[in-house]
């Protein structure tokens, strides 16, 4: 009799169990799969800059055209992704390229279609003329969301220093 009551209730315990959530470490592994992604959309990203204007449908190509979409930079606010991509292709007209590293990274993943990212480094320019900037430092600061393509910005910020 003891045996029969043992057997059931490691059934009982067994079928909880299997019942229950997914294991504690399944969060874990989510958030890291997520960070991994977003670390190549964000070396894509800062890839597709470096290739100047030839790169910069690419590197539009990373935002969420989305009627939510902002994007603030240096005391300007975009409201859509076709404004923003008119004042970058005029900006652009003369970059051939840029170096840009970046020197940190922090990424949070605030759930399974929403993530946070927060870069800072440093880029120049080189324009067609053969003539290259200063490295200036800025700042990126991006809300992202799973779209079907993938990790997107929706909401973005850049900030350099201010310079007199």
């Amino acid at each position: 009799m003891l045996n029969r009551k043992m057997c059931g209730l490691t059934l009982w315990i067994f079928a909880l169990t299997g019942c229950g959530g997914p294991p504690s470490d399944a969060g874990e592994l989510h958030r890291q799969a997520a960070e991994a992604e977003i670390t190549e959309l964000a070396d894509a990203f800062w890839e597709a800059w470096r290739g100047g204007n030839a790169g910069l449908d690419r590197a539009m190509s990373f935002f969420d055209d989305h009627p939510d979409f902002a994007y603030a930079a240096q005391g300007t606010l975009w409201r859509s992704l076709s404004s923003l991509t008119e004042t970058f292709r005029a900006a652009f007209e003369t970059v051939q390229s840029q170096t840009i590293e970046i020197q940190e990274t922090e990424i949070t993943v605030a759930g399974e279609d929403f993530a946070y990212l927060m870069q800072r480094g440093a880029y120049s320019v080189t324009f067609i003329d053969g003539v290259t900037s200063e490295m200036r430092p800025f700042a990126f600061s991006g809300l992202l969301v799973r779209t079907g393509p993938g990790w997107r910005v929706r909401s973005g910020h850049l900030s350099e220093p201010c310079v007199e």
